[in-house]
């Protein structure tokens, strides 16, 4: 049930925000109430969304809402499906039914499906599913003549309003499979700008008689990119260790994985690692830098949105260099990759990944790397890491099992 505050303009804070939020033109009058606009192919209703049978929770910050409406075949407002909005979803929501709109009346062919209904005197509206709106555009589905519609649109940046660039219908026919890459590279973020970006910080101290001894911080910085079928995950781990102000370990470690996903499971994937630290050989410390490149395939099984498990073979080439010495020795071998991701509840995740190495001596390395984590807040949360290696592709890893708590942000 919507509640409404009709009241003029002038005395309405509401109504201000609508104003100067949404720049309609209609409520320039002293006597147009602020609660209900009508254009021509859209209407919008702004007021705070409160149950039947409660009353407003006073204790509770209060922010308008928006109920916006298509009306794309000239229907009155009245019977038109809507669907509620937030303050920086319903601009563009607006503008795309504008845009949509002038394309019914100017006859545009990429609108001309539409315009055969509107034509024949049947009703374009919203469908039951809500807008999906992102920074670079959205997509909004159609119930016209009964039938079901995918509209796309992309926004225009460099506008300080809401501005459609483009905006094309998905035809009925389309592949399932296309029409979900339109979708992807439509409402994807800047190729540049992560889906998601988090740091996570791990502190230590030991101290021997209340004098510290023992001094570690860890730092793990994790980004990740959707772009359709292409997934790209990159961590960079910094490691600094010292005892009674003596350097222990300084260790930088990154990794690079690009993911290139197929139907039904199929994939392909590449790797790249990085590890710059200090190595002692008979006690004296070498700075040494280890590289490592990998690529291969496997296959996939996702179980809806609950979890995943990846599993490919990969082949791996290892570079490794004494910075000192300029001296530098290279090895290859191949591996098995395990990834798997669960979602156990709306806070609580698991994921982790393990390479299995195979090398020339017959002995088997094992990198593993696992967490569980829970969501405190939207941006805040603290998990616990577990770390495993056994032979694996490091100088200073190679046989260390470690479990860690850390706490996490998230931008």
């Amino acid at each position: 049930m919507w509640t409404i505050a009709r009241r003029p303009p002038a005395a309405g804070i509401a109504g201000a925000l609508l104003g100067l939020t949404l720049s309609f033109p209609a409520i320039a009058t002293d006597t147009a109430p602020v609660s209900r606009i009508e254009e021509a192919h859209a209407c919008i209703q702004v007021g705070l969304a409160v149950a039947g049978d409660q009353a407003l929770d006073l204790g509770k910050p209060l922010s308008a809402q928006y109920r916006v409406g298509a009306r794309l075949s000239g229907q009155a407002c009245d019977d038109v499906r809507s669907h509620t909005l937030s303050a920086s979803k319903a601009p563009p929501v607006i503008a795309a039914l504008r845009h949509l709109g002038s394309q019914l009346e100017s006859g545009d062919p990429a609108a001309i499906e539409l315009a055969e209904c509107a034509a024949r005197g049947g009703s374009i509206t919203f469908a039951d599913k809500e807008p999906q709106v992102s920074e670079t555009g959205l997509q909004i589905w159609l119930l016209a003549c009964g039938e079901e519609r995918q509209v796309l649109a992309t926004l225009d940046k460099s506008k300080e309003a809401p501005t459609v660039a483009t905006l094309q219908l998905i035809p009925a026919q389309t592949p399932e499979a296309v029409a979900e890459e339109l979708v992807a590279d439509t409402l994807a973020p800047p190729f540049w700008k992560p889906d998601d970006l988090k740091i996570d910080a791990a502190l230590s101290r030991e101290a021997e008689d209340g004098k510290a001894d023992d001094d570690e911080i860890k730092l793990r910085v994790e980004a990740g990119w959707e772009r359709g079928a292409n997934v790209t995950l990159f961590t960079l781990d910094n490691e600094y260790e010292t005892r009674d102000g003596e350097i222990l370990s300084r260790e930088v470690a990154s990794r690079l994985r690009w993911i290139r996903d197929f139907q039904p499971g199929w994939f392909v994937m590449a790797e790249g690692y990085a590890e710059r630290d200090l190595f002692e050989f008979e006690d004296v410390d070498y700075d040494y830098l280890l590289l490592q490149a990998a690529a291969g395939g496997g296959y996939r099984w996702r179980w809806s949105d609950r979890g995943m498990l990846r599993v490919a073979v990969l082949w791996n080439e290892f570079d490794v260099s004494l910075v000192d010495l300029d001296a530098d020795e290279r090895v290859n071998a191949p591996s098995i990759y395990l990834a798997s991701e669960w979602q156990l509840s709306t806070r609580l995740s698991a994921k982790g990944w393990g390479e299995f190495y195979y090398w020339e001596t017959g002995d088997v390395g094992s990198d593993i790397d696992a967490e569980l984590h829970y969501e405190l807040t939207r941006h805040l949360g603290f998990g616990l890491r577990w770390t495993y290696t056994r032979d694996a592709a490091s100088l200073n890893r190679t046989n260390e099992e470690e479990a860690r708590l850390y706490l996490r942000y998230r931008f």
